[in-house]
Parts: structure tokens; sequence; C-alpha cells
């Protein structure tokens, strides 16, 4: 058993079978605060709990970015199609002539582009949800949350709760 300002107490009981014992509980000895060891520091030390406020604006913007990243990459893939549709009068059951060879390099090209910038944004997207969903704004503790998300997939489909 613990219990804040003490030291921590253990008990052991043995009991046979289908019997009942009222054990008293009480916390162990109380610590003695310690004194200070040296001299004081001469500078206060780095409030934490100012970082920790910062997190959640923090995640909102890389989630944005990841958005802007993600909208950039559609607006990139649609111009591929385009340039490879583009090239449709140069070819003929995928054999092409030089410029029909040229626009659909190309347009390989801007759809890599947009595969990445897609990606990339998701992983932004993904990285400023935890920034925010992990932090209390004015917590000082690591891993407080009073938002919470919970997804649960089975063969019905996919639930997805959350409290903010």
């Amino acid at each position: 058993m613990t219990a804040p300002g003490h030291a921590a107490r253990s008990f052991e009981v043995t009991l046979v079978e289908r019997e009942r014992r009222r054990l008293p509980v009480s916390a162990g000895p109380a610590l003695s605060p310690l004194a200070p060891v040296g001299p004081a520091p001469t500078r206060a030390l780095p409030d934490d709990s100012a970082s920790m406020r910062t997190l959640p604006t923090v995640g909102l913007v890389v989630a944005g970015v990841g958005v802007a990243a993600i909208v950039a990459g559609v607006a990139v893939a649609l111009s591929a199609q385009s340039d490879y549709d583009d090239s449709a009068p140069f070819c003929r059951d995928d054999r092409c002539s030089d410029e029909g060879l040229t626009i659909r390099d190309d347009a390989r090209t801007l759809g890599t582009v947009a595969t990445a910038l897609t990606v990339v944004g998701a992983a932004g997207v993904g990285a400023g949800a935890v920034l925010w969903l992990t932090t209390v704004p004015g917590s000082s503790a690591p891993g407080a949350s009073a938002r919470a998300v919970s997804v649960r997939a089975s063969w019905r489909g996919v639930h997805l709760a959350g409290s903010f």
C-alpha cells in the first residue's frame, strides 16, 4: 500500500477456503522531508507547462500543413491525369510517338510527385493529430489528456468515437 508522504507498507495474509478475516490497514511511517544539499540554484528552471500548452497549437499547425500537402497532391494528380489524357492522340495501344512518350513520361513524373505529396500530407495530419490529442492545454503533465479517440473495426464496419 502507498500513501503520499508515507513509506510503502505491505501486508501478507493467508486464508483457507471460505475463511473471512478483517485486516486493519494503515499508511506506513511518515517520510521526513529531505534537507536541500548544496547551494540553491542561481536561476529558475524552465517552466514545462508553457511548452506543454504550445503542443496542441503545434499539432493543429502540423495537421494544417498536412491537409495543404494533401490538397496540393490531389491538384498535381489531376494535372498528371490531364497530361496523360493529352497524350492519347499520339498513342495507340500503348505505343506512342516521341511526343506522346514525352507527354506520358511527364504525366508519370507528376503522378509520382502527387503520391509523395499525399503521403507526406497524411503523415503530417497524423502527427498533428497525435500532438493535439495527447495534450491538454494548460496541463504540465505529459500524457494528460481530456481528449480521447477510439477506433474500433469489425466485420460490420468501423466505429469512431471521441471526446474533446
